[in-house]
């Protein structure tokens, strides 16, 4: 299982040779940068920590702050584990770009919304 972690900039269609429009997502995906490998002997399963998006070192904690240090990478806004089978080919401080994609192929997206709470939408 490949991945990369991403920001949804809006929606835009796209037109087929046959002129069925189609929805489309636009997603800024990466630069992600492996901040922790996890392995089975030390963490009792495998996965690649990655980070994305830039923030300011004052508003990281400092647990988090010593991981990013101990990785040699900058702070990081936003932080997820990929589990995956095996951790060869990454490397702590590694970039990732969207290029681990081919063209063409299909990906599955998962998205957290934003929680505006109970408001309701107003015509």
């Amino acid at each position: 299982m490949k991945g990369i972690i991403g920001k949804k900039i809006g929606m835009t269609s796209v037109f087929e040779p046959n002129g069925k429009q189609t929805a489309v997502t636009i997603i800024e995906a990466g630069p992600c940068v492996v901040t922790q490998l996890r392995t089975i002997e030390k963490d009792g399963y495998t996965a690649v920590q990655l980070g994305y998006g830039a923030i300011e070192p004052r508003k990281v904690s400092k647990p988090l702050a010593g991981q990013f240090a101990k990785a040699g990478v900058t702070p990081r806004l936003e932080v997820a584990e990929l589990r995956i089978s095996n951790t060869e080919g990454y490397s702590v401080g590694q970039e990732l770009k969207a290029d681990v994609f081919a063209a063409g192929e299909i990906v599955d997206a998962t998205g957290t919304s934003k929680g505006k709470g109970t408001s309701t939408a107003t015509a």
